[in-house]
């Protein structure tokens, strides 16, 4: 693996190689490893950012007469590199693991020699599953803070319905319904709207984006407390019968710590039931999946909009070009039998009983371009059924649909991960 680790004004290039061992089972030579690595060495020399390669070689490096230790050491020293592990990095009592770096990052960017502890992992049953150490350093390098975003909100669950139709019904706007069906549907949008402002002002506020551990339980805090506390003990005492608690309070946190990830995303998925969008969302958090929204680059939000709404039409135009226009498509809708029946001219009205049916029947889903979130339309659904019955009935008898509601937010998603984001077919 390697990428390329920027933070201000500071950036360093980070590696991380596995070499497996040799077997007949898997068919690698080590001297197709040698060629690669100095392969892999001669494109990171050249290089002008500091370098850092770090991983489980499988060579024992502690072993200075080896043939494969040499030739590995001598590449290294070749293109300019410095391994800066000394001691045993396994329980057999050798130097397997590395942190390697090039002459610019070995001065000033690793701060001291590597340090080789014991990291005591183990498994749910305590038992443990690493013959490795875990080799900690240290480089010259400031942490990144955490990114903020900038969020626009409305406080919904502070609102006091009982105020909120108070309100309504006080406001004489609302209450006349005998109005042109434009007017209706833009005093019914305005005045709640501005209700909202008043109920739930928008709040705009930076906020920090920190990693999200919803297993994290009290229990595995107090543990890793008890974990700390042993291991302070420790340190001063350097006793054996300490560092015996402190092995077993290690081996207790990862035991716990599997268990509570256990045990949260089995809920979890217990939880979703059979509504397979909710188990298809968890998995993909699950897997580390981004969840953010890809658009392509862009310096204005609404040329961008405007862009996609331009590419959308000339491809629907583009399509009806290719129709055939000798063709007459009425011909299919044709019936094969002919329709005796009385003829549908009209719509009956509809009542307020049957509206308020309609309305509290829905799905509690909402649209960022709706005045009133439809939870909190149930909530207030008696007081505003005069005017939505009003503005369903003319808009029945005059056979539109009010230009506000021809009004959508649309999402541009990617057809497929990985595509150009770039490419506006792609959406």
């Amino acid at each position: 693996m390697n990428c390329r680790v920027s933070n201000m004004d500071s950036h360093f290039i980070m590696c991380v190689v596995y070499r497996p061992p040799p077997s007949t089972k898997n068919g690698l030579k080590n001297t197709v490893f040698f060629d690669e690595w100095s392969q892999f060495l001669e494109s990171l020399a050249s290089s002008i950012d500091k370098v850092v390669i770090a991983g489980d070689v499988n060579f024992h490096l502690d072993k200075a007469n080896d043939v494969n230790t040499k030739r590995f050491c001598s590449l290294l020293d070749a293109y300019g590199f410095v391994q800066n592990v000394t001691g045993p990095t396994q329980r057999a009592g050798h130097t397997l693991d590395t942190v390697i770096t090039n002459e610019s990052a070995s001065s000033d960017f690793l701060s001291g020699s590597p340090i080789i502890t014991d990291p005591n992992l183990g498994d749910a049953n305590g038992n443990l599953t690493c013959d490795h150490y875990a080799v900690h350093f240290n480089l010259d390098m400031g942490k990144p803070k955490h990114p903020q975003k900038c969020i626009t909100y409305r406080k919904y669950r502070s609102i006091q319905i009982s105020d909120l139709v108070d309100d309504i019904r006080n406001n004489a706007e609302l209450m006349v319904t005998d109005r042109p069906l434009s007017d209706l549907v833009d005093i019914y949008n305005s005045q709640l709207t501005r209700l909202m402002d008043i109920h739930a002002p928008l709040i705009t506020k930076y906020v920090t984006l920190r990693p999200n551990a919803p297993w994290y339980s009290d229990r595995l805090r107090d543990a890793k407390h008890k974990r700390r506390k042993a291991e302070r003990v420790w340190r001063k005492s350097k006793l054996t019968v300490h560092f015996l608690i402190y092995k077993q309070s290690c081996r207790d946190v990862n035991k716990l710590l599997v268990k509570e990830k256990q045990n949260y995303y089995s809920t979890k998925i217990t939880e979703c039931g059979n509504d397979m969008k909710q188990l298809f969302q968890l998995t993909r958090h699950i897997m580390g999946e981004n969840s953010s929204l890809t658009l392509p680059d862009h310096t204005s939000a609404e040329n961008l909009a405007n862009q996609f709404n331009e590419f959308f039409i000339d491809k629907v135009a583009s399509i009806h070009q290719q129709f055939d226009k000798n063709v007459r498509w009425t011909d299919i809708m044709e019936a094969d039998v002919t329709f005796n029946g009385e003829c549908l001219s009209q719509f009956e009205p509809t009542n307020e009983s049957e509206i308020r049916e309609l309305i509290l029947r829905a799905p509690n889903k909402s649209c960022s371009m709706d005045p009133l979130p439809t939870w909190i339309l149930k909530r207030c659904v008696d007081v505003l059924l005069p005017i939505i019955t009003a503005i369903v009935n003319k808009s029945l008898a005059e056979s539109l649909v009010p230009p506000p509601f021809k009004h959508s937010s649309v999402t541009p998603l990617l057809k497929k991960t990985g595509l150009d984001k770039n490419s506006l077919k792609n959406y």
